[in-house]
This record gives C-alpha cells, sequence and structure tokens, in this order.
C-alpha cells in the first residue's frame, strides 16, 4: 500500500522528534524551593535544667526556569510539638555550612548542613518533658527567598529526641 507523500513526511517528522520528547523540562521550581532532612535532636535533663542541642540538613533547589539566581537568608527556626500547634524551643541559635547568606544558581541545588546547641544557657524542666513526649518533636522555619520576595517555611518530618 501506499501512501502519499506528506503522510511520509509527517511520519519522518514525528519519529525523528520522538528522542526529544524525554528532554522537556519539567521541573517548575521558579522560586527556591527548601527541604529539611535527617533532623536530630539530644535532650539532657539535669537538676538545674535542660539542655538541647541537634542538627539537619537543608536542602535549597533552584529549578533552571527561574528568572536569576536568588540570595537566601535564614528565617527563624524553632521546635516545636508534633502537631506543630506550639513552639517548645524558640528561636533556635543556628549555626550552618556554609554560611547564610547563600546564592542559588538557576537549575542548582545548595546544600548546608545547621546545627544547634543551648550549651550552659539550660533551660526549663518542663521543657525537657515537652521535647521527649512520645508524640514527638518537628524542627520549622524558614528561609528569605530574594527571588519570592517573602518567607518560605520548611519544617521536617515528625522526630523523637534522644533523651537522657
Amino acid at each position: 500500500m501506499r501512501y502519499a507523500r506528506g503522510v511520509r513526511l509527517d511520519l519522518l517528522l514525528l519519529l525523528a522528534a520522538a528522542p526529544l520528547v524525554g528532554c522537556i523540562n519539567t521541573d517548575a521550581a521558579i522560586f527556591v524551593a527548601p527541604t529539611l532532612d535527617a533532623p536530630a535532636v539530644a535532650v539532657k535533663n539535669g537538676a538545674l535544667g535542660t539542655s538541647v542541642s541537634g542538627a539537619f540538613h537543608l536542602e535549597l533547589h533552584l529549578g533552571p526556569r527561574a528568572s536569576g539566581p536568588s540570595t537566601v537568608t535564614l528565617g527563624q527556626f524553632d521546635i516545636l510539638d508534633a502537631q506543630q500547634a506550639a513552639a517548645i524551643v524558640s528561636p533556635l541559635a543556628l549555626t550552618s555550612t556554609p554560611p547564610f547568606p547563600v546564592t542559588v544558581q538557576p537549575g542548582s541545588d545548595v546544600d548546608l548542613s545547621l546545627t544547634f546547641d543551648t550549651g550552659t544557657k539550660l533551660l526549663g524542666a518542663d521543657l525537657g518533658k515537652k521535647l521527649c513526649d512520645a508524640a514527638g518533636i518537628v524542627i520549622g522555619g524558614r528561609i528569605e527567598d530574594s527571588l519570592l520576595g517573602t518567607a518560605t517555611p520548611v519544617a521536617s518530618g515528625v522526630l523523637h529526641a534522644s533523651c537522657q
């Protein structure tokens, strides 16, 4: 069976374009998208009070369709109850590697390690009980994205502190 020439040309173009379908970039992150993972919290309850230390990983992602790079600064982070209804430790004094502010280029990720430690500044014993509650806790906060011009919230999943 013979086909009209126009049909064969269309078929050839369709077959030639088929490999390019997988190359369409569907990453819609035109503002910085933060992800908080690997949270860990250690609580030491003592006669004079409670000390808290911990760490987490923060990934900042900016898709290739963004209008340009974004400068990201760190907003306030807290330890919250499992329902994220109330702050238990607020604010957390964070140290980051690399330090903030950071620049995220379009089509890239910036990975940060953040730590906190109350050190010799002891918290009340009642906070130790809340931090060690069986329901767990959440680390939550926000980043400031220069492209968006406002705060973007980010939170961990529910975790259980290591309590002594």
